[in-house]
């Protein structure tokens, strides 16, 4: 049986404790790959080095999920346009994606909230300077709308099993 493919995006300063969860949980049912700007190794904010993969500029493939940690500073993964054009053909191929914490802004920057409900690690501030649509924003641990889920840096275990619910149909 071939297991669901997973794709990890990685930018600086990711916030490594936010995924830790749902990378146990997801070992040994799905095999993961690691994407990040380019092929340098991205250091998360803790410190912990990962060599990627590949740059999300050449993924090809449509993975099963794609999972977005949050980040100390999410200003550059939103703006890189190989990243949110990567989201963009993933979401339109079917592709779920999960995003913890912070990581929904990069989801929200590629045009993929957009009249879906969602629930981020920000506060009502920071979203509407983000133009983030309030009446999207679901005050609740994990929130999954159609192939979007997304979660609070505090929910990981929700989201680790959101993720493997997500990969196992």
């Amino acid at each position: 049986m071939t297991r669901p493919v997973c794709a990890l995006l990685l930018y600086p300063d990711f916030a490594e404790y936010q995924i830790a969860p749902t990378l146990e949980a997801l070992r040994g049912r799905a095999t993961l790959t690691v994407l990040a700007a380019d092929s340098s190794a991205v250091r998360g904010e803790a410190g912990l080095r990962v060599l990627p993969d590949q740059p999300w500029g050449e993924a090809v493939a449509a993975p099963a999920l794609a999972i977005l940690p949050g980040a100390l500073d999410l200003r550059a993964p939103a703006t890189d346009q190989r990243l949110l054009a990567c989201m963009r053909r993933w979401a339109q191929q079917g592709t779920r994606l999960a995003a913890i914490c912070g990581g929904p802004v990069v989801l929200h920057a590629a045009g993929l909230l957009d009249g879906r409900r969602y629930v981020v690690g920000m506060s009502q501030e920071q979203r509407r300077q983000l133009g983030m649509a309030e009446s999207g924003y679901a005050d609740e641990p994990v929130v999954r709308d159609a192939n979007i889920i997304t979660a609070r840096a505090a929910a990981g275990d929700d989201f680790a099993r959101a993720c493997v619910g997500a990969v196992a149909g």
